[in-house]
């Protein structure tokens, strides 16, 4: 079975001056991240048989209140947070090898600034070099990639402007491009969230959604069921399987959609008996459960 550890890193504080990066990372930087968040998450998955892969959120960081950032890399870079951007390969270059390490960014057919002809002239090998810039730290350390909101693109040139951002179907088709690029190199894709029936093209990559939009919630006021109870949400479809054959469907658990851990611990168990991949916090867990309780394995 596959379990995704996930850490939030833009959005982890709430100061915009340093992208609203936490767990320790602008005193201490990557590397005693690793070592003091994933690495000890990773010895408690280990200890019940698991192999988990880890899932780093923004991991660039994020500003209050813009859409995620596909090039996030790039201000970074341009803020002179060189505690965030220095040691990031180094640190994560090998995690590779024994394990997966997925970076979950912004989709660039949200971003304004991949305006074709505001930003880039009109030319496609503009957009490309900006493009490979930003995505190049992820494949030097070997990771997959996450595209927030990556249901919308498609590669029908055809198709009416983006609902989100505007951008033109030129733009989004040329995302469907450089995400074919990719899978020719061989890096595993997730889009979130999944995709409609009716746009078949990014069925092709693995799907992944928040658990609240796969599941009901309860009213946060009142704590009862919403949608009479059922659950899967009636209105969410059957996502997990009409997703093509050797594809997974993520589900992404966070603790503010649950009235209590117990809730929390019972929708992350059935993902494992539907089949699905449990993206979960672990911290949540790892001080008083083992991973198989958390699981039900």
């Amino acid at each position: 079975m596959h379990v995704i550890f996930q850490w939030n890193i833009g959005g982890s504080s709430a100061d915009n001056a340093i992208r609203m990066v936490g767990h320790g990372i602008p005193e201490h930087g990557w590397r005693w991240f690793k070592e003091n968040r994933v690495d000890p998450a990773l010895g408690w998955a280990e200890e019940s048989g698991v192999t988990a892969s880890v899932q780093l959120h923004n991991p660039f960081g994020t500003l209050h209140p813009e859409k995620m950032q596909f090039d996030q890399w790039e201000h970074a870079l341009r803020t002179g947070l060189t505690w965030l951007t220095e040691d990031f390969v180094s640190t994560f270059r090998s995690m590779h090898l024994d394990r997966e390490v997925i970076a979950y960014i912004g989709s660039p057919h949200l971003d304004p600034q991949f305006n074709l002809d505001a930003t880039y002239d009109g030319r496609f090998d503009n957009m490309f070099h900006h493009w490979w810039q930003n995505t190049r730290p992820y494949l030097e350390c070997g990771m997959s990639i996450a595209w927030d909101v990556g249901n919308e693109i498609t590669n029908d040139v055809y198709s009416p402007p983006n609902a989100q951002s505007g951008a033109s179907p030129q733009v989004v088709n040329m995302v469907a491009h450089l995400m074919q690029i990719l899978e020719i190199r061989g890096v595993k894709q997730y889009v979130e969230s999944p995709c409609r029936y009716d746009q078949p093209w990014p069925w092709r990559y693995n799907q992944m959604g928040l658990e609240r939009a796969y599941a009901n919630r309860h009213d946060p006021a009142t704590g009862a069921p919403s949608n009479g109870g059922k659950w899967p949400r009636a209105d969410s479809g059957d996502w997990y399987t009409h997703r093509t054959p050797n594809t997974e469907f993520v589900r992404i658990f966070s603790g503010h959609q649950y009235r209590d851990r117990t809730e929390r611990i019972e929708h992350i168990r059935d993902a494992v008996q539907r089949g699905h991949t449990p993206a979960i916090r672990p911290w949540q867990f790892q001080n008083d459960m083992t991973l198989s309780e958390v699981l039900g394995i």
